[in-house]
């Protein structure tokens, strides 16, 4: 019975930390939000060449000037696209720990 209750606390805590952390580090009020949020700070990625990357340096500081607009639908999209067959808040958060760990998986912001 103790074994149980531990592993339901690990469980309880596991899943605390999987929705909680994107939501207290974003400031968000959905897993969503803090997806788009994620996904409007994230570094420009390095182009080939100096146009390139000064491009993606300007489409990044466009972007997180956009970043108070944020409301989630963008990313929402994205996680009905990647996973249809989950809740949409669901699909967030494990976009949203899909881009800390393999920053390459966001998807670029929309231009």
């Amino acid at each position: 019975m103790r074994k149980l209750a531990l592993a339901g606390l690990i469980v309880l805590v596991g899943a605390a930390v999987f929705y909680g952390f994107p939501l207290l580090y974003e400031h968000a009020a959905t897993t969503c939000v803090a997806f788009e949020k994620r996904l409007l700070t994230a570094p420009p990625s390095k182009g080939t060449s100096t146009p390139d990357r000064a491009l993606d340096a300007l489409r990044a500081a466009f972007m997180s000037g956009l970043q108070h607009l944020s409301d989630g639908s963008v990313a929402t999209e994205i996680a009905r696209e990647r996973h249809p067959d989950w809740s949409p808040r669901l699909g967030c958060a494990v976009e949203y720990w899909r881009s800390l760990v393999v920053p390459a998986a966001a998807p670029p912001p929309a231009s």
